[in-house]
Formats: C-alpha cells, structure tokens, sequence
C-alpha cells in the first residue's frame, strides 16, 4: 500500500470513529468507544506496517513539509470558520455589542449543548485528516509522485 492510500484510509477511519462515538453516546452506550478506539488503533498500525513506500528522499521531504504547512493553513480557516458561529450563538452577540438592561447570560450551557460542540469539534479534526491526506496526493503528483500511487 502506498502512502496515499493509507492517509486516506486513516482519515476514513478517524471520521468513523467520530460517527460511532456521537452514536455511541445518543444510545447511552459511551464504553463501546473504547472497543472502536482500539480497533482503530490496531488497524492503523498494520496498515502503517503494510506502507510499502517508506524511504525518505529530498523530495518526499519536500512533500510532506509543504503537505504539513498547507495542512495547518487549512486547519486553521476550518477551525476559525466551525468555531466562530459556536462563539456567536453562545455568547448572543446582539445583546452583546448592545447591552440591554434586561440581558442576562445564562447560568451555564446545558451539558447536551457541550456534547454537541465537542462533537462538531471531533468532526472537524477527523476532516483535517482527510484534507491533510488531499493535500499529500496533490504535493505527491506535483513534485513527480508515483502517478501508480493512489490505488
């Protein structure tokens, strides 16, 4: 298996995972998790050990420091544009660029509203796996990748 594929393979994964625990937790079965988590991990590391492409040249250096630089560019908007809509609703910005004497903030957010975030979260970390793995393939066919690599 080349490189490629096993980004992608494990980007697949870590969306799953986030599928499953959101799941796990609406029908009150958090501990299945653990199971997934570690099944996960068993999967990545006999994958990792089916990598066939493994030496380290100038330019899959190259590769992988400009995959790593446009990755956490990309990151970043993702995380800025998923996390500044969470901060809107929870802080109610109307009220809070023109306070109202009658405005209070709530006492605290409800736990599911928490849940939820953490899920939202989860979900755009496994989505920066599959970027990082998008962008891995585009460096690998710019800087003269194997073309056979994507299986």
């Amino acid at each position: 298996m080349k490189k490629n594929s096993f980004y992608l393979i494990c980007g697949i994964m870590a969306v799953v995972l986030v599928i499953l625990f959101y799941v796990f937790i609406r029908i009150r079965l958090p501990l299945l998790t653990i199971p997934a988590v570690l099944i996960a991990v068993l999967i990545f590391f006999l994958l990792k050990r089916a990598v066939s492409d493994k030496g380290m040249d100038e330019r899959q250096l190259l590769i992988d420091m400009k995959t790593a630089s446009a990755t956490l560019k990309t990151g970043i908007i993702l995380f800025l544009l998923g996390n500044i809509p969470i901060a809107v609703y929870a802080f109610s910005v109307p009220p809070m660029i023109m306070p109202m004497p009658h405005f209070h903030p709530p006492e605290s957010i409800p736990l599911t509203n928490v849940g939820d975030i953490a899920i939202y979260e989860l979900l755009l970390l496994a989505v920066t796996v599959v970027i990082y793995a998008g962008i891995h393939i585009y460096y690998s066919r710019k800087y003269g990748g194997d073309l056979s690599d994507e299986e």
